[in-house]
């Protein structure tokens, strides 16, 4: 079941050392792209469903030629027939053959160019919402975390085509999707209560069509593009280090108390708009004298939305993973299952200089 957890971060100071190549060149092109989709998918044996292909969409915002944010949405009619039984010890649950499940998944994705030229390498990661609601039995959502690795090239000023091999994580008991609620039983809620990590593996091949401006005086996008003269992600690379503190709020039914954490984000600047870092944190007690049994570590995405003086508003998005260690206090009498995590969210850069941000 999909359960939410979310940040209340009450400050965080960042220290960006900025390391720019001599003739950067300046503002990006801002443009949309609307890009059908059909991803091939090979489901983890343990899941039991049989491997499928979904048919979706998605429309994004391009940051210049190389930095991309995307929202997705796929959805797949998937046989039960390969489900094996799992573990479960109440011999209940056995789908009848043919037992069908319809998948969607949706959330959004960051995609980022590795090159100049009109074929250009890509590295893609994301997050977001795989909901199962089964032909008889009970909706269950669980939160997926995306990566992957493929190309794009440009068939045309307007026409763009994607290739992506995927890869995502997620946590489910099979057994939610094959036995109905009204089926289970307390012991069966109990033996089910932990979710197991699991992974697919996709294809992904889509058409898009880019929307918006097409290019700048002196030549069209495509003839930057082939001549070398688009902006490339080398072009102004600055590194940051970020210490941050605050508070985590979980949602409710969770049962977790709130806690105080410390923390560490690292990465590097894309140009003006896009930040990549990955993050560790811990938790502590409230009077900064003990670590505690929790903690974080994933990677997100900054997304500037212009604004180049003191304040600088941006986007949040990532991912990453909640462990709970064995001696951990504030979940009740049992240590929490570990928890993947989406991140969403937005906020306010104050900039200080060239090298000191308040986030």
């Amino acid at each position: 079941m999909l359960k939410g957890c979310h940040w209340l971060i009450a400050a965080g100071i960042a220290l960006g050392i900025l390391a720019p190549i001599p003739n950067a060149v300046g503002a990006q092109d801002i443009r949309y792209s609307l890009k059908p989709t059909a991803t091939w998918t090979r489901w983890d044996d343990a899941v039991g469903l049989q491997d499928g292909r979904f048919v979706g969409g998605s429309f994004g915002i391009q940051f210049g030629r190389y930095a991309g944010l995307a929202g997705f949405l796929a959805s797949s009619e998937s046989s039960l027939s390969g489900f094996n039984g799992g573990s479960s010890q109440n011999g209940i649950g056995q789908p009848e053959a043919e037992r069908y499940v319809d998948v969607a998944s949706y959330g959004s994705e960051l995609s980022v160019g590795l090159a100049r030229g009109s074929f250009v390498p890509v590295l893609m990661g994301g997050g977001g919402v795989l909901r199962f609601r089964p032909q008889a039995g009970d909706q269950t959502q669980s939160i997926q975390l995306k990566y992957g690795l493929g190309f794009r090239t440009y068939l045309t000023e307007a026409l763009e085509a994607e290739v992506m091999v995927e890869r995502n994580r997620y946590r489910l008991d099979p057994m939610t999707i094959a036995v109905s609620h009204a089926e289970r039983t307390t012991s069966f809620e109990q033996d089910h209560e932990a979710e197991p990590l699991h992974h697919n593996v996709a294809l992904r091949v889509g058409l898009g069509l880019r929307l918006g401006q097409r290019g700048r005086a002196g030549g069209t996008d495509m003839g930057r593009v082939r001549n070398g003269g688009a902006y490339h992600p080398s072009s102004r690379l600055g590194f940051a280090v970020e210490p941050f503190g605050g508070r985590q709020a979980f949602d409710e039914s969770l049962e977790i108390e709130d806690q105080t954490v410390v923390g560490i984000r690292a990465g590097f600047d894309v140009g003006p708009y896009v930040g990549l870092r990955g993050f560790y944190w811990r938790g502590v007690e409230d009077d900064f004298d003990a670590w505690k049994k929790i903690q974080g570590y994933g990677a997100e995405a900054q997304l500037s939305l212009g604004g180049h003086g003191v304040l600088s508003p941006y986007l949040l998005l990532g991912g990453g993973e909640i462990d709970f260690s064995t001696g951990f206090q504030g979940g009740g009498e049992d240590v929490p299952p570990d928890k993947a995590a989406l991140i969403l969210g937005g906020g306010v850069k104050a900039g200080f200089g060239s090298r000191v941000q308040l986030l």
